[in-house]
């Protein structure tokens, strides 16, 4: 190489003098030019990589077009720049597989989906506006785009979040179009989803893979696609694929825009790779969830869950953090150490100060409660009142939330979700009759809540009346898709399952409500004998040696405990709150690595876990160990010098010599 090219290094493609940093080293026309190249494949079969058809060889099938130049080409053919010369206007020229023009059910299969496509119109997808055979050559004249790629963008830079949300929405709108039309794309990735000069997206090569690969006959079947952006059912049983197949491939190209990367086998969350909103991963997860029916059942679905990400107004981007909720705020580390601080100069200063700072300050840190005076209830407004209600039920105060629940409802009685709130309270409190009423009234008022049929799917499940429980979860479900993903959900609708009767295990489900409700009273050696029953009756279930753990856990046998949640884990490995509760119990032995461990698996499995008190509690000892000996040594310094002011005053007094009396 001579320094000249170094210096001024050309286009491969039309010689002119590129930037030494240029993607692909091509020039700004050359690379716009890329845009609908594709290296999408037949799975299975050996995708032709001949010369593609000189221009002029072009130019003898189609005269009504002025062939410009080759864009290039992928597995799924190869496209040309050229000029409708009838209508003056610049069009994408593809031709499709030429190698299958001698195959009369691809060109019925070509006809019968290219028919399809044309109807398509829509902003956001690329038009077809012609097809057909021009001597054995299958074509697409299609709406030529003047910009560039996704794929091209992300090689010059990494996206901030907010374009990477910019995106999807619009590509959610033009998916659920076209599956609304009964057609799917197949092969969602950067390569197709083209952004023009003005910044607008449109998805290119619709239905195309489908075109090539066949649904017809079971000698057609092949995977269509590109592996890394498949979805699990596009690998296992094409066929079976649906329009939830583009669901998960978006979220793929979601993951990449956040992060970078491709989710590749256990990934990780895009928060923990770059500093966005926690959000986000919920959005992410659920798109890319293995079983389908677990996803985002429509695209309008993920469009609407990312724009009520974006619109909240709170900065999401990189360069901040998650915002702090009002009840988490004083965790953070600045606070814990403005706290160690107060607390040194209590104890130096006065025994009344030692006594608010381990009453007030460390007690209320380590256990995620927040200490201070509540608001007047008869002058607060509605929304205050809410989060005053709220933040008790967060760190499991359900007396004071139901109180602040019932001034909610005395304030507005027909608020639908004051009336849930307040029926999750009493669930919580055992208080099931009350629970189901105030759900049935939340359901009066809005027969769309669907946390409120969610509830009483719960209630119905602790009550036995498991008929009345799945029929709860399934219209909960239905009313909104997204409560599958909650553990809350999970919970219920898995005992629900899995507790009624069964000619195998006829008791099952009657030992299993004993256990939990001798757990649920601080009955530990109960529950313990009960959850061993249902061990015998069932050794596989994982969630009854997670059961048995938990109560171990409370009965300070943390070994024992341990075994319990190790075995729960190897019969269940996507069981998270068997991480969660073996984390807490690694807490207790001060074996906090292990146990950070242990959270993190536990989070990545089911993040709603880091919403728990329990979690937030026994995750804040861990990372901060010395919190725990702050705990118990604070309170028994205070108690101790307390008992000695006493007794020293007591010795004082008792050996004090009364004064004799001058009269005497």
């Amino acid at each position: 190489m001579t320094a000249s090219t170094s210096i001024h290094p050309e286009c491969p493609r039309c010689g002119a003098k590129v930037a030494t940093d240029a993607p692909e080293g091509l020039c700004i026309r050359c690379l716009a030019n890329l845009n609908l190249t594709a290296d999408s494949v037949l799975t299975g079969a050996e995708a032709s990589r001949s010369e593609p058809p000189s221009l002029e060889e072009i130019a003898t099938h189609f005269p009504q077009l002025e062939v410009l130049a080759c864009l290039g080409r992928g597995g799924m053919g190869v496209v040309y720049k050229a000029r409708q010369k009838s209508l003056d206007r610049v069009v994408a020229l593809k031709i499709l597989a030429p190698e299958r023009e001698q195959d009369p059910q691809f060109a019925e299969r070509f006809a019968r989906e290219a028919q399809a496509l044309a109807k398509l119109s829509h902003p956001h997808i690329v038009t077809v506006y012609d097809f057909g055979q021009a001597d054995g050559l299958f074509y697409l004249l299609m709406e030529y785009v003047d910009g560039v790629n996704l794929r091209q963008l992300l090689r010059t830079r990494r996206l901030e979040p907010k374009e990477a949300l910019a995106i999807v929405p619009p590509i959610c709108d033009a998916l659920q179009y076209a599956h609304d039309h009964a057609v799917v794309h197949r092969d969602i990735k950067p390569e197709n989803l083209l952004l023009d000069k003005a910044g607008q997206v449109k998805i290119a090569d619709f239905g195309i893979a489908k075109m090539l690969g066949g649904d017809s006959t079971p000698d057609e079947e092949q995977r269509v696609g590109t592996p890394h952006y498949m979805a699990p059912e596009q690998h296992a049983t094409p066929q079976a694929a649906d329009h939830r197949a583009d669901i998960y491939s978006l979220g793929v190209v979601l993951y990449e825009m956040l992060t970078g990367e491709l989710p590749a086998g256990q990934f990780e969350l895009p928060s923990r790779k770059v500093r966005i909103d926690v959000r986000l991963d919920e959005i992410v997860l659920r798109a890319l969830d293995s079983e389908p029916e677990l996803r985002f059942q429509q695209a309008e679905q993920m469009k609407t869950a990312v724009e009520t990400l974006t619109r909240v107004g709170q900065e999401i981007g990189p360069d901040t953090s998650p915002s702090v909720s009002r009840a988490n705020r004083s965790k953070s580390p600045e606070s814990l150490n403005s706290f160690t601080f107060i607390i040194s100069a209590s104890i130096a200063i006065t025994l009344a100060v030692l006594f608010l700072a381990a009453n007030l300050g460390i007690l209320s840190q380590f256990r995620g409660r927040v200490s201070g005076d509540s608001p007047n209830t008869r002058n607060s407004n509605f929304t205050e009142e809410a989060q005053r209600g709220l933040d008790a039920f967060e760190r499991a105060d359900y007396d004071q939330a139901i109180v602040a629940f019932d001034e909610l409802i005395r304030l507005d009685p027909n608020h639908s979700e004051a009336h849930r709130w307040r029926g999750d309270a009493s669930l919580n409190k055992f208080e099931f009759g009350k629970a189901l009423s105030e759900y049935d009234e939340a359901i009066r008022l809005d027969p769309k809540n669907g946390m409120a049929y969610c509830g009483r799917g719960a209630v119905s499940t602790v009550k036995g009346e498991f008929d009345k429980a799945i029929a709860s979860f399934d219209e909960a479900i239905r009313l909104d898709p997204q409560i599958a993903n909650m553990p809350f959900y999970k919970r219920y609708r898995a005992a629900a399952k899995s507790l009624p009767p069964n000619p195998e295990n006829p008791t099952f489900a009657e030992e299993a409500q004993r256990g939990l409700d001798a757990f649920e009273r601080a009955d530990y050696d109960q529950a313990i004998v009960v959850f061993d029953e249902l061990i015998r009756l069932d050794p596989n279930h994982s969630e009854a040696h997670r059961w048995r753990g938990d109560a171990l856990l409370n009965k300070h046998k943390i070994d024992n405990a341990l075994s319990e949640y190790d075995e729960a884990i190897r019969l269940d490995p996507n069981n998270g709150m068997a991480y969660c509760s073996r984390g807490a119990a690694l807490t207790e032995k001060w074996e906090f690595d292990k146990a950070i461990a242990s959270f993190d698996e536990a989070i990545r499995l089911d993040p709603q876990i880091a919403n728990m008190p329990f979690y937030k509690r026994y995750r804040a000892a861990a990372e901060f160990p010395w919190s725990l000996g702050l705990l118990v040594v604070v309170p028994l310094l205070a108690f101790g010098l307390c008992l000695f002011l006493a007794f020293a005053a007591w010795s004082i007094l008792r050996h004090r010599k009364p004064k004799p009396d001058k009269d005497l």
